[in-house]
This record gives C-alpha cells, structure tokens and sequence, in this order.
C-alpha cells in the first residue's frame, strides 16, 4: 500500500504570531466594550429603581396623609347632615 503524502506550498504556519496578537487584541477590545455596556445598562437599571422606589415612598406619604384627613370630614358632614334632620348623634 502506497500513501501519498500531500505538498504542502509552505513550511510555515497559516496565521502569524502577530495574526494571533491582533486577533486577541480585537477580541479584549469588543469584551471590554460590551462590558462597559452591561455595566452602564445595571447602573441606569439601579438609577430607575431608585427614582421609582422613592417617587412611591412619597405618593404613600401623601396619600396617608390624605387619608388621616377624611375621617374628620366624614365625621364633620355626618354630624352636619344629622343636624340638618334633626337626628340624634348619639
């Protein structure tokens, strides 16, 4: 059996060391851009739940202190229409 061996057209490898130099260059570049991406994205992310949680805290504060002004003015207009026919408040 014969085994033919194919010619190679150079004895050296495909890529240079400095093909592989840049190629891992580009590669660390686009890595490290993407990671400034994903870490400005959590940030504006951290910023929105910050404005929405307190935007909240205020809207229950209002509210609570809206809140603990109706029972006087339920109380008020009760006693107020019970007056106007002639009820017992008691």
């Amino acid at each position: 059996m014969i085994y033919l061996q194919i010619p190679r057209k150079s004895l050296y490898s495909r890529y240079s060391t400095g093909d592989w130099t840049r190629s891992n260059d580009n590669h660390f570049k686009l890595s490290e851009h993407e990671r400034s991406l994903g870490e400005s994205l959590r940030a504006d992310a951290w910023r929105a739940v910050k404005a929405t949680d307190q935007r909240t805290r205020n809207r229950q504060a209002s509210n609570t202190k809206k809140l603990g002004k109706q029972p006087i003015k339920i109380v008020r207009l009760l006693s107020e229409k019970l007056v106007k026919f002639g009820l017992d408040f008691k």
